[in-house]
């Protein structure tokens, strides 16, 4: 009787753990990056505008974040991302595809439709990307920049970005 037991045990955890799988497959297409929609704005920006702008500012009252996507894969990427007050309110957001093998930013300020803000970024993505941040004002200053790959893409945190 005990192998019984014990075969209806085996069979139950593989059961739970086919539906684990399946939850996580349902949970990755749901999260999926869904492709710029026609009235979605593409605001990238490329690598010659960004060696342009990676400089301190003269104008010591201004400041902003650049958020920086390299795309190391052989096809198109497509980032969505939103701003969020420092109150945890979603402020706005943006869209750009990035070109294979390619670099494109945007700025805090596109999120927030040019609000200034002190808060944070969500981004995501449909492939592999590498992200990172820079506040550019009199100074320059590398950002964090956390989060990692999920089934389908990538799910970026930029804890502090900033638009005045």
């Amino acid at each position: 009787m005990k192998v019984g037991i014990l075969g209806v045990a085996l069979l139950a955890v593989g059961a739970l753990g086919a539906m684990n799988v399946a939850a996580q497959a349902l949970s990755a297409e749901q999260d999926a990056v869904t492709p710029i929609q026609a009235d979605d704005v593409d605001v990238g920006r490329d690598a010659d505008q960004l060696r342009a702008v990676l400089k301190p500012i003269p104008d010591i009252d201004t400041t902003n974040t650049a958020l920086v996507f390299n795309n190391p894969t052989a096809g198109v990427v497509w980032v969505r991302c939103a701003a969020f007050s420092g109150n945890g309110r979603i402020l706005g957001g943006a869209a750009l595809a990035i070109p294979a093998n390619g670099v494109r930013f945007i700025y805090a300020s596109d999120l927030a439709d040019g609000r200034d803000f002190i808060g944070s970024a969500q981004c995501r993505s449909n492939n592999r990307v590498i992200p990172s941040a820079f506040i550019l004002g009199s100074g320059l200053t590398d950002a964090p920049t956390l989060g990692g790959p999920t089934w389908q893409g990538n799910r970026m945190r930029f804890p502090i970005v900033a638009s005045f």
